[in-house]
């Protein structure tokens, strides 16, 4: 982008001469400087020293609003006091230990307490572990070997699920990963996401093979796109028509209601996967369903699973989750769901101003911005946003002390004020303004297509 990304890097650089050293330091001992893909970004990323609330600061003691918080599992934002107290207090009581412990109880039962087709659950220590052992569970309950996932949906690292799990220009991650078993996509059909005719047709033509159908209520990592309600009801149908599993990976949208976003959609799936929010801000991942399912994971004779990890209930992440979900109450829901909203609309409506051919997704608290398109129904759809410009609004966004994904990904956590969500979109406004120039120049096709539309409607 020329002289106008150049002058943002700079500023970047100034103000963040002490992250660049530790970047420097980083990549002699860790590989591209980082230990985690998703938080890489060129020319290197703000090492953060401290966090409370919706603010963290770095190591240059530049201070940023959190938009990001963790990829959406910070729900409370950083340091939240009850869940601090709960966390230290177990601490101090076991840290960890081989048995059973009452917080795992506790935990499991305030969760299916909230979502009616979650009868019991497991947990573990990721989202990634979570998939690997509810498709496995799928697979023992069938008797069948292949797994039906969404194009553009992303549930971990786990080698079935990254097949199809190309994300769009502007992110990082390799389309379909390198590395994977050789075996691995005969045993994956990918699907068109919010494709009903083509998932028809697919799965109709593998019916007999296919264990579970994994989808994301909302394409997070491919740019918060929510399925339609018809293409969930879809999926329940075909799935039960096929003899399949649904399985739900809300372990991003869980936040979206008290239930979840299945009791949003009203579709019950079969199994669901959680992590991000229930752990407190601490290591987690879960998944539940149907009694009849789960107790494959139970002692023999009624089981036939084995389900073990060092860390799977760990009393300290069971403590902070539980005080996270009794704070996240229906009324915390509402509103922060609500200025989720406020912030869409207030982007959406910056784009109409400047006459950008952009538009906002997501859902509640979750939110995305592309580039290039109005409609956002799908990855192939997100992928029309230019890398850099990307880069360039991530880059100039965290020199007006705002901290969002690359990608471009926000949300929103119960720690942000109302002023602060719209400062949000005013250091929006003020980036896109900056850089209209260098949009003009690069990318003319990102205005003149809302001009041109905006002139169509006029002659209508």
């Amino acid at each position: 982008m020329g002289s106008g990304f150049d002058a943002i890097v700079a500023n970047y650089e100034r103000r963040t001469p002490c992250s660049r050293e530790l970047n420097q330091r980083a990549s002699r001992v860790l590989p591209g400087g980082d230990t985690r893909s998703v938080t890489s970004f060129a020319p290197y990323p703000a090492y953060i020293k401290a966090a409370h609330g919706a603010t963290l600061i770095d190591v240059d003691g530049n201070e940023y609003l959190d938009f990001l918080n963790n990829y959406t599992s910070l729900i409370h934002g950083h340091g939240h006091p009850q869940v601090i107290r709960a966390i230290d207090q177990q601490i101090g009581q076991v840290m960890a230990v081989a048995a059973p412990h009452e917080l795992q109880v506790r935990l499991a039962e305030l969760i299916t307490e909230r979502v009616v087709s979650v009868e019991q659950m497991r947990f573990c220590n990721s989202g990634t572990e979570a998939v690997m052992t509810a498709l496995q569970a799928a697979r023992a309950a069938t008797g069948r070997q292949v797994i039906a996932k969404m194009e553009g949906g992303y549930h971990g690292s786990y080698d079935h699920v990254r097949v199809g799990s190309q994300l769009r220009a502007s992110a990082t991650t390799a389309e379909n990963g390198t590395g994977l078993s050789s075996g691995v996509r005969s045993e994956v059909l990918v699907l068109p996401f919010n494709g009903i005719e083509g998932t028809k047709r697919l799965l109709h033509s593998r019916g007999d093979d296919v264990a579970a159908i994994i989808i994301e209520p909302i394409l997070g990592s491919s740019g918060m796109i929510p399925a339609s309600n018809d293409y969930l009801i879809a999926l329940r149908e075909l799935a039960t028509e096929i003899g399949a599993l649904l399985i739900f990976d809300e372990v991003m949208t869980f936040r979206l209601d008290r239930g979840g976003y299945q009791a949003l959609a009203a579709v019950r799936p079969d199994l669901t996967v959680y992590g991000k929010i229930i752990g407190g801000g601490l290591p987690i991942g879960a998944f539940g369903g149907q009694a009849t399912l789960m107790e494959q994971f139970a002692p023999a004779p009624k089981g036939s699973m084995t389900h073990s990890g060092t860390f799977n209930g760990h009393p300290v992440v069971m403590a902070g989750g539980i005080a996270t979900m009794e704070l996240f109450d229906t009324e915390q829901i509402s509103e922060l769901n609500a200025l989720g909203d406020r912030v869409r609309d207030g982007l959406n409506l910056v784009f109409e101003e400047l006459e950008l051919n952009a538009v906002a997704t997501g859902h509640g608290s979750l939110l995305d911005v592309h580039f290039g398109t109005q409609t956002v129904s799908s990855v192939r759809d997100a992928r029309l946003t230019p890398a850099d410009l990307s880069a360039a609004i991530h880059l100039e966004l965290m020199n007006r002390g705002i901290f969002i994904a690359p990608r471009g990904m926000m949300n929103l956590s119960t720690a942000v004020t109302v002023a602060q969500a719209d400062r949000l979109v005013d250091a929006w406004r003020d980036t896109l303004e900056l850089l209209l120039p260098v949009i003009d120049h690069s990318y003319p096709a990102l205005r003149q297509s809302r001009r041109a539309a905006a002139v169509g409607e006029r002659v209508s």
